[in-house]
């Protein structure tokens, strides 16, 4: 979360968080909410393992 990535997040209205690590999904989820923006949606990345979807209503 830095500077440039509050710019880049300012030409938008929603935001999608990828990543392998619970605690740097939750910091890019509160970054992208303090800044107005929803989030729809929040994925798990591993690059081991087999591949899963989850759906959540």
């Amino acid at each position: 979360m830095s500077k440039e990535n509050e710019q880049v997040f300012q030409h938008y209205d929603s935001f999608v968080v990828l990543s392998s690590d619970e605690h740097k999904k939750q910091e890019w989820l509160e970054f992208g909410q303090s800044l107005g923006l929803e989030c729809v949606g929040c994925l798990d990345s591993s690059l081991e393992g087999q591949e899963e979807i989850y759906k959540r209503f």
